[in-house]
């Protein structure tokens, strides 16, 4: 349950509401004033050595204390009399709801004759015709110096202050919650001691305030006899700036002889409606406090007013430390924030797919890599079968086929006939590099001795090179007198081919030796 206290002050007191706010329902604890003597601002009072004087700040720092706010956190809500502030009426340009703050300040400065650069200014718009090129607005401003000093006496007590208001919006918001419809134009009074506050409502806005003296003297006639002066010269000037609207109803804050008084008087001399209301019954108050109400519970209409606007909502009208100030510009960190992430986002699902993609390769790669490897045996075997293949195929290719070099041999028409040459031995041997060699001891007849060389001829070609070693005559055999000793070679088709590429390069012009010509000796 919140806790929150509503203090505000005028010339004789500093006045105290504490209350829980359940919901949007108010529920008054408490409600004291402290009394100032004789009421000075900051410094002011010890300077001039007065004992009877009490500081602002001295008497909020008292009245803050008696709370013993350091056990609960506690919302501070303060309203300011209209003697502490400067409010005038400007007219502005009718501008966009944005420009107008700017506007309105830089009027402000032209005609208000306290204000800075650097002073809280909050303003309401008034009600007037769409179709005017100016517009009105009721704009207020406060002392700096006078916020520190009271936001500084609230941190020294353990709390900060989060609403500073104007002390008439805060009776007129009370006001209106409690009659609900009102005339189109109203005047609120609210007696204060010594000075009472004088609010002019005008479709539910506060547009008119005034805060009087009241006569030294205490007694309830003289002092509403002034009150009743002093609602004339109210009426004249509120009318004057409403262009004419007329008041139609007194509200008095109280129900006091003071306020009967003054009801008789407004009925009998102004020939206006009255009615009253009494704050504290429009709220919910503690058991404790209802049968121990304050004395002048009239007094405390602001602070139940600006606690049922915060209960509410927490929107007052007038705020001077939050005060309608120009829009800032629309900030670009959202923005940037949002292109940030989106350029993010796009980069992260690139970077996934790119992930996902580099890891199905990475996979693809390690399935080949495992197929390989189960296939490296069969590679393996393969190439060892490989390498028998290209052996046998070497010997193939270079063995000779012993068979058909006999039946060449047994050609007559290569080699002579049985009446011409008998074989005393045939030696058929294979060379490692390939081919083969035939060595052959014969005996021939002494034709066939002369047929030698036709014979050697007939048994060369590209295959088979032939080489004599020679006849001798051997007497002891008569029809085969001459022995012969023939080398028969068989080639291989590798050496066949080194031996045609050797032919070929020797009948090549380059290497043809040159032929004189015809003038050369």
């Amino acid at each position: 349950m919140a806790k929150f206290l509503a203090l505000e002050w005028d010339a004789d007191e500093l006045r105290l509401v504490s209350a829980n706010l359940r919901g949007s329902d108010v529920v008054v604890e408490d409600a004291t004033s402290f009394p100032f003597g004789d009421l000075v601002l900051g410094e002011e009072g010890k300077e001039a050595g007065d004992d009877s004087a009490g500081s602002l700040t001295d008497v909020l720092a008292n009245a803050l204390e008696s709370q013993d706010l350091s056990r609960q956190p506690t919302t501070v809500l303060m309203a300011v009399p209209r003697s502490n502030v400067e409010v005038r009426v400007l007219q502005v340009p009718v501008v966009p709801e944005d420009e107008l703050p700017a506007m309105v300040r830089h009027q402000a400065l032209r005609q208000f004759s306290t204000i800075g650069e650097d002073w809280p200014l909050d303003f309401v718009t008034l009600a007037g015709n769409e179709e005017d090129e100016m517009q009105s607005v009721l704009a207020t401003t406060i002392s700096p110096e006078l916020i520190d000093d009271i936001k500084e006496t609230c941190l020294a007590n353990h709390t900060q202050a989060t609403r500073l208001v104007l002390r008439p919006f805060a009776t007129g918001s009370l006001v209106q919650r409690t009659l609900g419809q009102l005339p189109e134009c109203s005047l609120i009074v609210e007696v204060l001691g010594q000075e009472a506050d004088l609010t002019v409502l005008h479709s539910n806005q506060v547009v008119f305030m005034r805060t009087i003296r009241l006569p030294s003297n205490p007694e309830s006639s003289v002092q509403s006899q002034a009150i009743l002066g002093e609602l004339r010269r109210t009426i004249a000037a509120a009318q004057n700036q409403m262009n004419g609207v007329t008041i139609e109803k007194i509200i008095l804050c109280g129900n006091r002889t003071l306020q009967q008084e003054l009801d008789t008087l407004i009925t009998q001399q102004l020939s206006l409606e009255t009615t009253s209301i009494q704050p504290f019954d429009e709220v919910s108050v503690s058991s404790g406090l209802r049968d121990n109400l304050p004395e002048n519970p009239e007094r405390y209409a602001a602070l139940l007013g600006m606690l049922q606007d915060e209960a509410d909502s927490g929107a007052h009208t007038i705020c001077f430390l939050s005060p309608r100030k120009t829009p800032e510009p629309p900030s670009t960190l959202g923005r940037n924030t949002w292109y940030g992430a989106a350029i993010a986002a796009c980069l992260l699902m690139a970077g996934l797919v790119w992930y996902m993609q580099l890891r199905g390769l990475d996979k693809q790669i390690r399935a080949m890599e495992s197929e390989s490897a189960r296939k490296e045996t069969f590679v393996k075997e393969g190439q060892a079968l490989s390498d028998r293949l290209a052996e046998i195929s070497k010997f193939t290719r270079g063995n000779v086929v012993w068979l058909d070099e006999l039946a060449r041999l047994s050609d007559t028409d290569k080699f002579p006939g049985a009446d011409k040459a008998i074989a005393n031995r045939v030696l058929m041997t294979s060379r490692t590099e390939g081919g083969g060699r035939i060595s052959l001891e014969l005996h021939i007849s002494e034709q066939a001795s002369k047929d030698l060389g036709s014979m050697v001829a007939k048994l060369k070609d590209s295959k088979h090179r032939v080489q004599d070693t020679g006849l001798k005559g051997d007497k002891r055999n008569r029809d085969y007198p001459w022995l012969l000793n023939q080398t028969i070679t068989v080639l291989s088709e590798s050496q066949q081919q080194e031996a045609q590429a050797a032919q070929q390069s020797s009948r090549s012009p380059s290497s043809a030796p040159r032929r004189r010509s015809a003038g050369t000796r």
